[in-house]
């Protein structure tokens, strides 16, 4: 079987390169097909084919590549190859969100265990688009798609995160956006997952994943009507949450799992809220005490996927406000996970500490936070005995003991400078600490930041 490279360098292709570009028209940004979206600031890219050179190349012998029957093999991870799309077929278009009808290659890749991938054209020449189907259901479910993501001018395309299994084929197509074609490198490698699993400690968002044509009656929030919001209890201890999001395809657009969560203050406090995700995501802190109406936003961040967290915080007074997690850019995939932790929200009236204390233990959050320095964790025990207080990462390896001996009854506090066991500064992110003692347990979380 031929490689893309090889089929790019042979004769054929070579003389089928030169007739298309003798034929090709290059294309106005306001040419399309009936239906088909545009974007009319896209400059023009190295080659665009018209609807008649497209027709006028077709082929009735497809070459290696061309369709899911005869797709190359992604035999290993990583994967990297190179090749060039103006010899082949237009046999997949898909509005993601424009339209195309360009020349495309398929390859095929077979999972031996479950794990996330990323796909990769951003060193391609051209303006790229790129899809991904899963066997599951002929004629093939699509799970993921791309059109302009990163490259030189932003018109490159990839899909940052797509859960694969054991058992199906995946194809992953490499297209153009209308009917451009060129050269193309494509990676796909392995990225596992993350951030950390649910587990017992985590609580359920609740919400099923999305998908195609999916109608969040759940938690749109704002976003629908009558407005629907996942409500959340306050604790003495810090939240935590797991959920899922993603982007999805909805009467003919694309649309956001965009999950909104209540709170309802009872006791005036700062509230602290992390966001650690497997997109590029969007965690806003709104006061909704005006109804959807009058929403106003409070705090804004934005957390790039797996490597970095979205953090928001503000002083709240009685009544509602909304946590907001949106995906801030990525493909048309569902199911991607996120990570939510809430500091501060707590239970009134104002003998919180009192009611801590009937439990043994009380821990404040560490100040200040989040914190590039050192950070001051407060503590009360309301009995002397051994008591620990360490730090650990979100996967739960130790990271600092800060404390692990006997204490007095009454107020403590103990300082980390955010370095590990062994002196090492440590990396930006959410960590928790923990207090443990033979009458209770408490945690807090701490963002680092370097």
């Amino acid at each position: 079987m031929l490689s893309p490279k090889q089929v790019k360098d042979s004769p054929l292709t070579a003389a089928v390169t030169i007739l298309l570009m003798s034929l090709a028209l290059v294309a106005s940004p306001t040419h399309a097909a009936e239906g088909e979206i545009l974007n009319p600031s896209k400059p023009s890219p190295s080659l665009y084919l018209s609807d008649s050179a497209v027709l006028a190349h077709a082929r009735s012998d497809p070459l290696p590549g061309d369709t899911k029957e005869n797709a190359f093999p992604i035999t290993i991870l990583p994967f990297v190859t190179g090749g060039n799309t103006c010899g082949y077929n237009d046999d997949y278009a898909v509005m993601c969100p424009y339209g195309n009808w360009a020349p495309d290659v398929v390859y095929a890749y077979v999972p031996v265990e479950e794990t996330n991938i990323r796909i990769d054209l951003c060193d391609s020449d051209y303006d790229t688009a790129v899809f991904l189907y899963n066997s599951a259901a002929p004629p093939y479910d699509l799970i993921g798609c791309n059109d302009d993501f990163c490259g030189p001018d932003g018109y490159r395309s990839a899909i940052e995160y797509a859960h694969v299994v054991p058992g199906f084929t995946y194809y992953v197509v490499v297209d153009g956006y209308t009917s451009a074609c060129g050269d193309y490198i494509l990676r796909v490698e392995d990225i596992g997952p993350c951030i950390p699993a649910c587990t017992e400690m985590w609580e359920p968002e609740g919400e099923p994943d999305c998908e195609n044509e999916y109608v969040d009656e759940f938690n749109a929030g704002c976003d629908t009507y009558p407005p629907v919001f996942r409500s959340i209890e306050p604790s003495d201890h810090n939240i935590r949450i797991c959920g899922t999001s993603g982007w999805f395809y909805l009467d003919g657009h694309d649309k956001k799992d965009i999950d909104w969560y209540e709170i309802q203050i009872e006791q005036p406090n700062q509230v602290d809220v992390f966001c650690q995700a497997d997109f590029n995501v969007t965690l806003r802190l709104l006061d909704g005490r005006a109804g959807c109406g009058q929403v106003q936003t409070l705090d804004s961040d934005d957390g790039r996927w797996c490597e970095g967290m979205a953090a928001v915080s503000a002083e709240l007074n009685l009544g509602t406000y909304w946590i907001v997690v949106e995906p801030l850019s990525g493909s048309r995939t569902c199911g991607l996970g996120y990570r939510l932790w809430i500091d501060g929200y707590v239970r009134a009236p104002s003998a919180v500490g009192e009611e801590a204390l009937a439990t043994g233990i009380r821990l404040d959050s560490p100040m200040p936070n989040p914190s590039s320095g050192a950070a001051e964790i407060r503590y009360i025990l309301a009995e002397s005995g051994v008591a620990r207080v360490f730090i650990h990462d979100l996967r739960g390896r130790l990271v600092r003991t800060l404390i692990h001996e006997q204490v007095p009854a009454g107020p403590g506090h103990v300082v980390w400078n955010g370095k590990d066991d062994t002196g090492r500064e440590v990396a930006s992110g959410v960590y928790a600490v923990r207090l443990i003692t033979p009458y209770g347990s408490a945690e807090r979380p701490v963002l680092r930041l370097r």
